[in-house]
């Protein structure tokens, strides 16, 4: 039997899709060690927060709660990562006679094993990171110390012509004849909006909402289409079909109509974000195994082929 279990911090519409919902802490009840940005750094540093508040209600820190998901699961000690470690760690302590009731389920965190990961690189501890909130600068990367040493491939070396993308080039090749064709249609393209992050801001009422979402188009493409500035345009693709207001920018490039995603709550039961204004453009992007990129996995929602019209008074949008 399988079972959907959603790991969030309220009730949305892709929590709808789910049997449980498991309230996790937000960015102010959790402690953090951002390291993916970290490595994206020219100049190395590190930075560790604390929490600022403790967790309220049922809410709980994502390890913990995945931490109990992989050890119902059956997750061996041993496993493909270090994950499969901490669980059973703790599950063991936690059977001990009579350290095991003092200690709890949860007796190793992820700090413990930061801790020991920052002693191990010799640059800092996690004890000087708590003493300076904000952040220690570590020093230039030295010379002579990356390229065949710490690239995690056989050879040591960053693999500049990989087998699995070169074998994806005919594939590439004949998508980029089909976007140099002129179809007298534009590329669908999203974007975020200030205030709403991709929609989970919509629903507090503390945080002032833009009035939904509005399609932006270069003027050169509005003209050829008889589209002004604040038109009710249409949005169309093989899928579906959409409307929303149009604004007219010089900052989109020719042949791109830009549509902020997010947006569209009204059948989603959600008490404040159900009401504010605003369509669901994924209602035009088409899905499915073909609209997948095979290489990462990631579903193709940029790029796809709309037709863009306005819509005058004795015109409707199909339903």
């Amino acid at each position: 039997m399988h079972i959907n279990c959603q790991n969030d911090i309220y009730q949305n519409e892709t929590s709808a899709y789910a049997d449980y919902i498991l309230p996790a802490t937000d960015m102010l009840e959790r402690s953090d060690f951002p390291v993916s940005h970290m490595v994206l750094q020219t100049v190395p540093y590190a930075q560790f927060t604390r929490a600022v508040v403790e967790p309220q209600h049922e809410r709980r820190p994502e390890w913990q709660i995945f931490s109990d998901l992989a050890v119902a699961c059956g997750v061996k000690l041993f496993g493909a990562t270090l994950c499969n470690l901490l669980p059973r760690l703790n599950r063991g302590l936690h059977r001990l006679p009579v350290i095991g009731r003092k200690v709890g389920p949860h007796t190793i965190k992820p700090e413990h094993l930061l801790a020991l990961l920052l002693r191990w690189g010799r640059r800092t501890t996690l004890r000087e990171l708590k003493q300076t909130p904000e952040g220690i600068l570590l020093g230039a990367t030295e010379p002579h110390s990356f390229l065949g040493k710490r690239v995690p491939t056989q050879d040591g070396m960053v693999q500049l012509w990989p087998e699995k993308l070169v074998a994806s080039l005919p594939r590439l090749e004949s998508s980029s004849e089909a976007y140099r064709q002129s179809t007298g249609k534009l590329q669908l393209i999203g974007r975020r909006n200030r205030r709403s992050h991709n929609s989970w801001m919509h629903n507090n009422p503390k945080i002032k909402q833009p009035q939904g979402n509005i399609a932006l188009m270069n003027p050169a493409d509005a003209e050829e289409r008889n589209i002004e500035q604040n038109s009710l345009v249409m949005i169309q693709s093989e899928i579906g079909t959409t409307s929303l207001p149009v604004k007219l920018t010089d900052d989109v490039a020719k042949g791109v109509v830009v549509v902020p995603h997010g947006w569209g709550h009204s059948g989603s039961g959600l008490t404040r974000a159900s009401k504010l204004p605003g369509i669901n453009i994924n209602e035009v992007i088409p899905g499915g195994a073909e609209n997948m990129e095979p290489n990462s996995g990631q579903a193709i929602v940029l790029g796809h082929f709309v037709q863009v019209e306005r819509i005058t008074e004795m015109s409707s949008v199909p339903a």
